[in-house]
């Protein structure tokens, strides 16, 4: 239903209807995916004031997504780590392919260790090891 209702906003130009409408039932992140679809003027805003938000009710691994959507990698690997998800950040350092900040990375390899997921610490060294090799070379 709030779709439909969100569809007539929008039909009706009404967007900050459309985005009252879903942050009076705390669903901010769907008014930030709304404001960012139409390009709402004050998006960087209402991303800035919910991130904020996120931080004070240490929903680290919302803001830690939020953080990932955004392209910001070293900060969501910071705060899936806050949340004591290791495997999530390890996956954000597979997937864009981070190779620094080693201080970054050696976090994340012993976070994984510590929460018995060796394998993947093994991985995060490898990546370590080539970022080495790589200084090395240049």
């Amino acid at each position: 239903q709030l779709d439909r209702a969100e569809s007539i906003y929008l039909e009706h130009s009404k967007l900050q209807d459309a985005i009252d409408m879903y942050e009076e039932i705390s669903m901010f992140s769907k008014a930030i995916a709304v404001a960012d679809k139409n390009s709402y003027p004050g998006i960087d805003d209402m991303k800035t004031r919910y991130f904020q938000q996120l931080l004070d009710l240490n929903q680290n691994e919302e803001a830690g997504m939020m953080k990932e959507v955004e392209g910001d990698f070293s900060q969501a690997i910071n705060l899936y780590l806050r949340s004591g998800l290791p495997g999530k950040a390890a996956r954000v350092i597979h997937e864009h392919d981070i190779i620094q900040p080693s201080s970054l990375l050696e976090s994340v390899a012993f976070a994984l260790s510590d929460a018995n997921m060796h394998s993947k610490a093994g991985e995060v060294h490898e990546r370590l090891g080539e970022r080495r090799q790589w200084r090395e070379i240049t």
